[in-house]
């Protein structure tokens, strides 16, 4: 769910946390405002395998393992074998196999990104009074 924040003014503005510098944001997203354009709750099962890549991919191999060869934060790897002498291999935050999520289409100085966040009655309400009212959101990293 989004939270107030102060911004740089001192008024209360919506934000949006993410914990990884994922590849779907816009360049030097952090402290970035964006709008919320569309919320639909959608089931997590239903979804293809490259839009849930898309959503949560943070990028390629290097740099996200530590000395020790092992993930950092919590990620996962994913391979995709395209056939027998070629895969693209992924980091990515990990979702669930299944679930009602809502999907979230924002804008960002001319640039769209979706988000999925894990759907309750409340959020459901919040984002789509949001999306209503226009009201911007401050990108901010966890």
């Amino acid at each position: 769910m989004g939270f107030l924040v102060q911004n740089k003014r001192g008024f209360a503005m919506n934000s949006l946390k993410f914990s990884h510098s994922y590849l779907k944001l816009p360049n030097q997203w952090e402290g970035k405002k964006a709008t919320l354009l569309f919320v639909r709750e959608i089931e997590l099962e239903k979804q293809t395998e490259w839009f849930k890549v898309y959503d949560t991919v943070v990028g390629i191999l290097d740099g996200f393992v530590d000395s020790a060869k092992r993930l950092i934060n919590g990620l996962t790897r994913l391979v995709f074998q395209f056939d027998a002498f070629r895969s693209l291999e992924f980091i990515a935050y990990p979702l669930p196999k299944k679930g009602k999520y809502l999907l979230l289409l924002f804008e960002c100085e001319g640039t769209v990104f979706t988000t999925l966040r894990r759907s309750t009655p409340e959020k459901k309400l919040y984002y789509e009074k949001e999306c209503e009212f226009n009201q911007p959101f401050e990108l901010v990293r966890t």
